[in-house]
């Protein structure tokens, strides 16, 4: 399966292909583009997007103060939900 994010890697989108690749697909190529261009580009390659905070229509974001990568995780023993991810993939 192939995922999409915007290009200019940080840390948040580091840590995203690394759960990915670890929890969800372990087969994963990741592609970065610019933002102006990921949903036409996650369209053409058959990609997931990801982190993509000035897109509404990009599921696998930031919510509320937790970044990608913590509102992806799985939850903590709090039971503070943390997985989008799980199902959606």
């Amino acid at each position: 399966m192939r995922w999409i994010t915007r290009e200019h890697i940080r840390v948040d989108r580091v840590a995203c292909p690394w759960l990915i690749k670890r929890f969800v697909d372990p087969e994963a190529e990741f592609l970065f583009v610019p933002e102006h261009e990921l949903l036409a580009a996650a369209r053409r390659e058959s990609a997931i997007p990801f982190d993509a905070t000035r897109l509404a229509e990009v599921k696998l974001n930031h919510r509320g103060d937790r970044c990608s990568f913590e509102s992806s995780a799985p939850p903590t023993s709090s039971g503070r939900s943390m997985s989008p991810l799980k199902g959606s993939a």
